[in-house]
């Protein structure tokens, strides 16, 4: 019975269903508590389970768009988030963000606010992303070295998610990005999920 229990445990890991799996190690636990090949069973389920959620973490990497006009800001902020595992597209101006935007949905938008080569500020940009209906909820960061109270409060009142504020530690930065990725990764499955 408990060979049974585990053989089919061996099935559900095969189609990557861990909650199936391990309901079927504990029914063999049941059945003999100290079963030393159940246990051992129990452990090659969550190695597999913590292998298969690594992998599918490797393999959809959240993407990111860096809209500003310094190209070595770019460049440096392009490598500090390849380097932490984001996909990064640039653009180095507010026409050249909406062109690439046309196309391409990321899962967060940092941007500057002010465009020596350009018309348009970053606050244009923010109005143009929140009328494309696939960019409606991807989150929009202001990165800017305006230390103004009244842009900032006016950034956040306008529906921007973040303002962080040149120079800043690449710690905070990340820790920021990752907090908004992970909470649009949660709406987006909310969404599918209803």
């Amino acid at each position: 019975m408990i060979g049974d229990y585990l053989k089919l445990a061996d099935k559900f890991i095969l189609r990557n269903d861990f909650d199936a799996a391990e309901y079927e190690v504990n029914k063999a636990l049941k059945l003999n508590p100290g079963n030393r090949y159940a246990l051992a069973y129990l452990d090659r389920v969550r190695h597999f389970r913590i292998e298969y959620e690594e992998k599918r973490r490797l393999e959809k990497k959240a993407r990111i768009i860096i809209i500003d006009d310094e190209a070595d800001y770019v460049d440096m902020l392009r490598l500090l988030l390849s380097s932490a595992g984001y996909e990064v597209v640039s653009a180095y101006s507010p026409e050249e963000a909406m062109r690439k935007l046309s196309s391409y949905v990321p899962d967060l938008i940092l941007c500057d606010i002010h465009f020596d080569n350009s018309e348009l500020d970053g606050f244009s940009l923010f109005e143009h992303v929140r009328k494309m209906p696939d960019l409606l909820a991807v989150p929009f960061i202001f990165i800017t070295g305006v230390k103004d109270e009244k842009i900032h409060h006016s950034s956040l009142e306008s529906g921007v998610d973040s303002f962080i504020v040149k120079p800043f530690s690449s710690d905070m930065l990340l820790a920021a990005i990752e907090g908004k990725i992970k909470r649009f990764g949660d709406l987006k499955k909310t969404e599918k999920d209803q």
